[in-house]
């Protein structure tokens, strides 16, 4: 319930639901011992302290738009919240957030901006740049451990 918490607190930018989760953090504060009788209370504490991380593809609905959250979804982050803007949709629809609003296309092309704790990257237009940015901080290099 926290890390769901959570993450609906940074989607619909509710400082409620955020409190809701501390509150269930200082519930279960004394169990910190015993991380293993609570696993998702833990992982969701992590989240908290170690931030959530934000994709926000701007664009009309098209196959370009797709390769930009298709070549972050190769990767395993946990707790990205992925906001796809449909600039062809009405903005009362598509903008429940009033900060998404600074978010715009760059060269009238679909454009990717990648956020952790509400700081931003530069936007990108390629697919491949936003795989170069996730590839080094996401990727297990198995062979570095063998033998």
């Amino acid at each position: 319930a926290a890390h769901n918490l959570l993450l609906l607190s940074d989607y619909f930018e509710e400082e409620r639901l955020k409190e809701k989760a501390r509150t269930l953090f200082d519930y279960f504060a004394h169990t910190a011992h015993f991380g293993y009788v609570l696993p998702e209370m833990m992982s969701a504490a992590l989240l908290e302290e170690q931030g959530r991380n934000t994709l926000i593809v701007v664009g009309p609905e098209s196959p370009e738009a797709t390769a930009l959250v298709d070549a972050v979804r190769e990767f395993y982050v946990p707790g990205m919240i992925t906001v796809q803007l449909k600039i062809d949709q009405p903005a009362h629809i598509v903008r429940r957030r009033k900060s998404l609003d600074n978010f715009k296309m760059v060269k009238n092309m679909p454009t990717a901006y990648i956020c952790h704790n509400k700081v931003c990257h530069l936007p990108v237009t390629e697919p491949e740049r936003l795989t170069e940015e996730f590839q080094p901080r996401y990727t297990f290099d198995y062979q570095e451990y063998e033998n």
